[in-house]
Order: structure tokens, then C-alpha cells, then sequence
């Protein structure tokens, strides 16, 4: 299925004929991408300052030391919430999934709030679900103001993990209603959304935020390296799939599409973190030598380097980086249009629904035997990522958004 790039898609090159100097102030818990985007906006002259809950001596950054602010004591807070054993009494009490990470958030948000100072050109970009309280201060205070979305709109992302969650039997919620109903206060806040994806993108509108709200920033990856010869048929045929091994992922549905072919000489491997809810389908697959999950990788590009097709059936995301990283190895890409991917249906991959075993076993076995369509779909992504979706093309999308919000708002 070929899609269009809606008009919220931002190109490269369009900068507004407005070279007045900006100031941008981003506030992200934890590090995100968010150093990437005030690296690059220092490098083109852009005064930029960041808000984190990360230690400075965890930053790996070239940022000057009086650019980034970290506030400390909310990431200890988050943190002790991972160590803290969840028996249900505190969701239940404040209304919130994982309810001392959340805090954790919110607290970081206010202390944010209360750190801004006036500007006159500035521009404030708050990382979804920690900012709710620094967006009405940053308005206050006359900056435009940015939330980065890097998924689907929250209700949605809630619909689709919930009906997961409900089909796996899986207790609790995957986000909860007080958070949903805070994040789209922050959308309410907010002058623009930057969100990656055509899906995300829809996601926002269907919800009923203005399409002259949104931008979509796409990601960008690197392409600093050699392509490996896949000419060679490798031995065994590894489908690879990388990132956590999760109902979101649709995981549990590559798994059934892989019962449902035999292929001689191939394998399934996941390189990622298995969650909890899919520990026991999992076990299924314990004495199947065709399936392996390898947990954390230290060196993800080695098993990029030894796959011939890259799986990635995810039912929800924003756009899911590993689908750039995956093309820019060469490999054609088997995925969802919820992954966000930016390439196209028979070009650079193949595109199945989300939810579907038989689509899925279909594009494998496709991939599998037709070897000049796949050497073919592997070299026109790579070419595609080097061509449009670098990091610095990233970083000249986001100059120029930026820019032109400013410019917009007067």
C-alpha cells in the first residue's frame, strides 16, 4: 500500500527568509534525543539550554557545561520506582500507572516551571508527559511553545496497548486515564506538536487536535559505514527483529506467523529485552533452534551486518528508529504503517496490518524466496536514508521548524 506524506511533513531546505536569532530551552527526562537536537542547534548558533533529570557525569555531550541544567532529584525518584516492588495499592490511590515514575515526571515538570526566565525570541520544547506545568509557565513568559510527541496521541497509544493488554490478560494499564487526560492538557497548552510519522501524525488529527498545529519531524540515522555484500545467500537466513521483545512490538504475532511457515536454513532472532507479559510464549520456543532470543546486545550492527530481512511488526509507536537503522544496513524491511517507517510498500520493504499472522508469514516467505526483489528493496533503503533521512537532514528539519514557529507566532 503507497501512502502520501501528509502536509504536516517538514523538508529540508525550506528556511524561512526570518534570520532573526532564536533561543531554544528543552526539558526532557532523561536524554532522549533531545542532546542531538541542542547539539545541532548550537552548531548552526542557536543559544540553547537543557533541562534533564540525568547526572552530568552520565551525559555523554559536547555541550558546554553552561548549557545543560540537570535537576537531580526527580530522576531519583523515577528511579526508585523501577527498585520499588508495584503491588497495585499506589496506582489505585493516585489514579496513576507506574505511579512513583510518574511522580517523578510531574516533579521534574514543576521544578522546570520554575527555572524559566522571560524571552522575547525563545522557543520551549517540553518532551511529552513531563510538561505540562512548564508549557503554561513557558506561555506566560511569551515563549512559543513545543511539545515533542514521539508516538501516537496518548488515547490512541492507550487503545492499542489496552486491547493488548486485555487479549494477554494482562492485569492493570498500560497508561492510565489521569495520565492521558494531563498529556493532552500539554497538547491543549502547547502552540505546535512535533510528532515523526504519517501514523502519529493521523493520530493527533483523529483525536481532534488542528492539523496546523502538528509538524512532523521525521528521524534520521547514520550512514558513516559500509554496507555488507548480500549477494551471498547467509547461512543460516536470519530475520532479524531488534528492540524490546513486547506486546507493543506485535511480537506475539511474529511468533505465530513463524509456527505457521517452515523455511530450511533460516532463523527468527530477537535481540532485545523480553518483557514479563510474553515470558511465557517465550518458553514456547525453548527447543526450537529456529527461534532465538538473544536479550541485550552490546553490538546490535553485528547482527544487522549477518540478517537478510529486518522484521518489525509493531502495533504502536511514533517512528520506530530501528526501521531507519535496519534500511541503512540494506536490509528490506517487513513492518506496519504503526511503526512509522519512511519507507515504501514494495520499495523499500514489504507493509502488512498490524494484528495479522498470515500477512506476516506471507512477507516472510516472500522475502525469503525472491532474492532479487530483496537485494533490490535493501539497496533502495539504504539510498533513501542517505538521501533524506540522515542526521543531519534531522537536524536541518528541525532548525528550520523551529525557525518557522517562531516566525509564525510574530
Amino acid at each position: 500500500m503507497t501512502r502520501t506524506h501528509s502536509q504536516t511533513d517538514t523538508s529540508v531546505g525550506d528556511r524561512s527568509g526570518n534570520d532573526r536569532q532564536m533561543d531554544v530551552t528543552i526539558s526532557v527526562p532523561g536524554t532522549f534525543w533531545a542532546f542531538r537536537i541542542a547539539h545541532e542547534l548550537t552548531t548552526r548558533g542557536v543559544g540553547t539550554q537543557v533541562y534533564t533529570t540525568t547526572p552530568r557525569f552520565k551525559l555523554s555531550t559536547e555541550l558546554p557545561a553552561e548549557q545543560v541544567h540537570p535537576i537531580r532529584y526527580p530522576g531519583v525518584v523515577k528511579q526508585l520506582g523501577y527498585q520499588l516492588p508495584d503491588d497495585g495499592v499506589l496506582s489505585h490511590v493516585t489514579r496513576w500507572n507506574r505511579p512513583v515514575q510518574r511522580l517523578g515526571d510531574y516533579l521534574f515538570d514543576k521544578a522546570v516551571s520554575r527555572q524559566l526566565s522571560p524571552t522575547d525570541r525563545g522557543l520551549f520544547l517540553g518532551f511529552a508527559g513531563a510538561c505540562r506545568d512548564s508549557l503554561v509557565r513557558a506561555n506566560d513568559l511569551g515563549y512559543v511553545t513545543v511539545v515533542e510527541r514521539s508516538s501516537s496521541h496518548i488515547r490512541a497509544q492507550r487503545r492499542l496497548l489496552k486491547e493488548e493488554y486485555d487479549r494477554y490478560g494482562v492485569e492493570g494499564q498500560p497508561i492510565s486515564l489521569s495520565h492521558v487526560e494531563r498529556e493532552e492538557a500539554e497538547y491543549d497548552a502547547a502552540d505546535f506538536i512535533v510528532t515523526p510519522s504519517e501514523f502519529s501524525a493521523e493520530s493527533l488529527v483523529e483525536q481532534g487536535v488542528a492539523t496546523d498545529k502538528i509538524r512532523r519531524i521525521p528521524f534520521g540515522a547514520n550512514v558513516n559505514f559500509e554496507v555488507p555484500n548480500r549477494k551471498d545467500s547467509n547461512n543460516p537466513f536470519i530475520f532479524l527483529f531488534t528492540g524490546h521483545v513486547s506486546l507493543r512490538k506485535g511480537v506475539q504475532y511474529l511468533l505465530d506467523a513463524w509456527e505457521k511457515i517452515s523455511l530450511p536454513d533460516a532463523q527468527l532472532v530477537f535481540a532485545g529485552h523480553v518483557e514479563d507479559a510474553l515470558a511465557e510464549r517465550v518458553q514456547d520456543f525453548e527447543d526450537d533452534d529456529s527461534v532465538k532470543f538473544l536479550g541485550w546486545v552490546d553490538n546490535v550492527d553485528e547482527w544487522y551486518r549477518k540478517a537478510s530481512v529486518f522484521v518489525f511488526p509493531s502495533i504502536e509507536e511514533g517512528s520506530a528508529r530501528v526501521t531507519y537503522e535496519a534500511m541503512t544496513w540494506g536490509l528490506p524491511v517487513i513492518t506496519t504503517f504503526n511503526s512509522g517507517w519512511v519507507g515504501t510498500d514494495g520499495e523499500h520493504g514489504l507493509e502488512v496490518p498490524i494484528r495479522d499472522p498470515n500477512a506476516l508469514a506471507k512477507a516472510i516467505s516472500q522475502l525469503y524466496d525472491d532474492k532479487a526483489s530483496r537485494l533490490q528493496m535493501g539497496k533502495h533503503g539504504r539510498t533513501l536514508i542517505e538521501n533524506k533521512y540522515t542526521w543531519e537532514d534531522y537536524a536541518e528539519r528541525v532548525y528550520t521548524t523551529y525557525q518557522s514557529m517562531i516566525d509564525l507566532s510574530g
